[in-house]
């Protein structure tokens, strides 16, 4: 089942930090039927130059980032606020609030869900409270050689997009941890894995879902997946969900050792893979809109996306003038 706001109810939608996401504009302005409003930083990012409107914003850590946001949404009457990296979650879930009195509903969790999300360690702990199988994880310590062997995967404790994780392979090889930050070390699951495309409300209802399987990853970005059937994972999905309090559109790794599904990373956000789950059926931006239009999730079985769909990314060039440039 796939919500798609009626006709004459498009939503407008703001993309943030809008970078190289050219296809999730273009699925964006379908899905919402409004025009798309990018942002970003660089007067180069292509998916600039594919919006509607094009707009300046400061970098996240200035504190005239969100300021600059709401300005925008109450220029552009946005209805819907789309978050692309994990940087900006928890500045703009902090000030939700401000967003929804002027009508813009922010596709990201609440400000809990997102803290608890995107601390690798307290995610794993939580998850394990609430009974849902993870990936083993403890601090990285130089004294204590891990308890599950090797190899295994050494990572920072709020890294994303792959940063700084690697793998050691033996304990001959075992170092004391980089310094500046907290590190943390996971067993190496040798098994299959599956990404799942979530959007949830109410706790654990889980109203559309898409699992696919990554086939070659550039950059911690799936370049080429397929779909596999979704069905099985919807209870999964639900229970993350709810033992992480996550609201709103997500996603997450699952780690499948010896028929066991071991929950991995979660991304409190769209996921860079989305595209593929919204094409085969998922209907994740479609009911994100209907929310935005009628500030209420909608009702009913979950959409899932069907199995047995590629994606297959490619490099693509948009040429400028340095008179066409959006600043």
């Amino acid at each position: 089942m796939i919500y798609r706001p009626a006709a004459g109810m498009g939503v407008n939608t703001l993309l943030v930090n809008a970078g190289r996401r050219v296809e999730l504009l273009t699925m964006l302005r379908t899905a919402c039927q409004g025009r798309v409003i990018a942002v970003d930083i660089d007067a180069v990012a292509p998916t600039l130059y594919h919006a509607d409107v094009a707009e300046r914003v400061p970098a996240v850590a200035d504190p005239a980032f969100v300021e600059r946001l709401l300005e925008l949404c109450a220029a552009h009457t946005v209805g819907l606020v789309v978050p692309t990296t994990d940087r900006e979650l928890a500045v703009l879930s902090r000030r939700s609030g401000e967003f929804l009195a002027i009508g813009a509903h922010l596709a990201i969790a609440a400000s809990d869900g997102v803290l608890a999300a995107q601390d690798k360690l307290a995610c794993a702990s939580m998850l394990l409270a609430a009974g849902v199988a993870a990936v083993p994880t403890q601090r990285w310590l130089a004294a204590e050689t891990p308890p599950f062997g090797f190899p295994v995967v050494v990572k920072p404790r709020s890294g994303s997009a792959g940063e700084g994780v690697r793998v050691i392979p033996a304990s001959d090889q075992w170092t004391a941890p980089p310094p500046g930050q907290d590190w943390l070390v996971q067993p190496l699951i040798s098994g299959s894995e599956v990404t799942l495309d979530v959007l949830s409300a109410d706790g654990g209802r889980v109203l559309c879902l898409g699992a696919r399987r990554r086939l070659k990853v550039r950059g911690g970005e799936v370049e080429r997946a397929q779909t596999v059937p979704a069905e099985p994972f919807l209870e999964l999905a639900a229970n993350v969900a709810a033992a992480l309090a996550l609201t709103g559109p997500f996603n997450f790794q699952v780690l499948i050792e010896a028929g066991t599904p071991l929950v991995g990373e979660v991304n409190p956000r769209l996921g860079g893979g989305l595209p593929l789950s919204q094409h085969a059926g998922a209907g994740l931006l479609e009911s994100l809109c209907d929310w935005a239009s009628r500030g209420e999730w909608q009702t009913g079985p979950p959409s899932l996306a069907r199995p047995g769909v590629y994606m297959t990314r490619y490099d693509s060039s948009t040429f400028l003038e340095s008179d066409e440039l959006a600043w």
